[in-house]
């Protein structure tokens, strides 16, 4: 999954670059994951302990 947002940012901003000015917002990609959230992102604890679970 971080491989594929690290992608999808890399190829917001080159995008960007190439057309943009400092004050043009960068656009990035949004998801449907057809349910609500599992886990709070703003929380960085509870992301961690969830990565954690995972590995």
């Amino acid at each position: 999954m971080s491989s594929y947002v690290e992608e999808a940012v890399r190829a917001a901003l080159k995008k960007e670059a190439r057309i943009s000015t400092e004050d043009t917002p960068v656009n990035l990609p949004s998801f449907d994951c057809g349910g609500p959230a599992l886990v709070d992102l703003s929380n960085k604890e509870a992301v961690w302990a969830v990565l954690d679970d995972h590995s």
